[in-house]
């Protein structure tokens, strides 16, 4: 590990500082984080109406971000990070040139070659979208699914580091899982592993974006949420506003969040039941609504868990706030800089 982090260090990525507290003998204490001066580590992360663009300190914290209008369609996305790049370090005062890494998360079925196969969010299908960034952007540059980098950004900043077995499930404009095995994001053989949002819950259920009905993602993605929401409360029309709801005792808000925290229960335990993950942490709009929801999930996680996974599984919620998914492209950024960095701590010639 000492080798990688002195390869970051010398292309400038991070620095190093040490502090040493009055009295305190031996070795001073040392200090990481990515560097304001030297190269930039780029996350990019593609929302259903915006393209986001940010970097963040080693900590994941966001350091500057900034929104960009989408493509006009998927054949012109890399042309339009590409500018995207540019516009977002001219904006904050660098070069583009600077950039040493770039991660770019889509939210959407993505295979290990870089190829969207779906996204319903999007409404794309069938875009080889790595062939197009690498066509586009010199250097290194690091592709993957949205929610599987946000588990990436949790290993690294989050409430998971330490952790090498986890499972994560993220609620947002998606609702989507990610597996971590012996400290690696696992992704199945063609990169599609985690997808829990497409577990069945309910029998002959609401239609998903996949086409199939019943999947939890019918019900807990955000337009899900408000649809299902607003048939309770035609005034209902964010997340703010359901919340409110709840907070205020509405019976009807509240049987809709028992049910939904079962639903996520159910989703989770037929996982927990096969993988055996130590650790599952939730995220996203389930954080948000974690104390409406909570009653209902532990119900029916233990009602359909294994009595001993059960015991040894702990729950976690993300500290990451209601959007945790930008800083999974920076994490991919900087992996990628990590898996480049290699063994012996010299660059090796791959760059995705």
């Amino acid at each position: 590990m000492s080798l990688i982090v002195n390869r970051l260090q010398e292309l400038s990525i991070i620095e190093r500082s040490q502090a040493k507290k009055s009295g305190q003998r031996g070795r001073p204490m040392e200090s990481l984080r990515i560097s304001e001066e030297g190269g930039l580590l780029v996350g990019v992360h593609m929302e259903f109406d915006c393209i986001r663009f940010v970097s963040s300190s080693l900590g994941g914290a966001v350091v500057h971000s900034k929104d960009f209008p989408l493509p006009k369609g998927p054949d012109s996305t890399g042309e339009t990070i590409r500018k995207g790049l540019a516009l977002f370090c001219d904006g904050i005062g660098r070069d583009v040139s600077e950039i040493q890494s770039v991660g770019v998360s889509i939210p959407g079925q993505l295979d290990n070659d870089g190829k969207l196969v779906y996204s319903p969010n999007l409404h794309w299908r069938d875009v080889d979208l790595g062939a197009q960034l690498h066509a586009q952007i010199d250097g290194p540059l690091f592709l993957g699914n949205d929610t599987k980098a946000a588990a990436l950004a949790e290993h690294y900043f989050g409430v998971a580091r330490g952790i090498d077995d986890f499972l994560m499930v993220s609620g947002g404009v998606g609702f989507g899982g990610a597996l971590f095995l012996d400290g690696e994001l696992y992704r199945g053989s063609s990169g599609f592993a985690g997808e829990i949002g497409h577990t069945k819950v309910v029998r002959n259920g609401r239609l998903c974006g996949c086409g199939a009905e019943g999947c939890v993602a019918a019900y807990m993605t955000l337009p899900a949420l408000l649809e299902r929401a607003g048939a309770v409360d035609s005034a209902v029309v964010t997340l703010d506003a359901i919340e409110a709801r709840a907070k205020q005792g509405d019976e009807q808000m509240l049987d809709l969040l028992h049910e939904s925290g079962e639903l996520v229960g159910l989703a989770v335990s037929n996982a927990v039941n096969t993988l055996n993950p130590p650790v599952v942490i939730l995220a996203g709009t389930l954080v948000k609504l974690w104390p409406f929801l909570e009653r209902g999930f532990h119900k029916a996680l233990r009602a359909n868990t294994l009595s001993a996974p059960f015991a040894q599984t702990a729950i976690r919620l993300s500290t990451m706030g209601l959007d945790p998914l930008p800083r999974g492209g920076v994490a991919l950024a900087l992996q990628g800089l990590i898996s480049l960095a290699g063994p012996t701590g010299l660059p090796s010639t791959q760059s995705d």
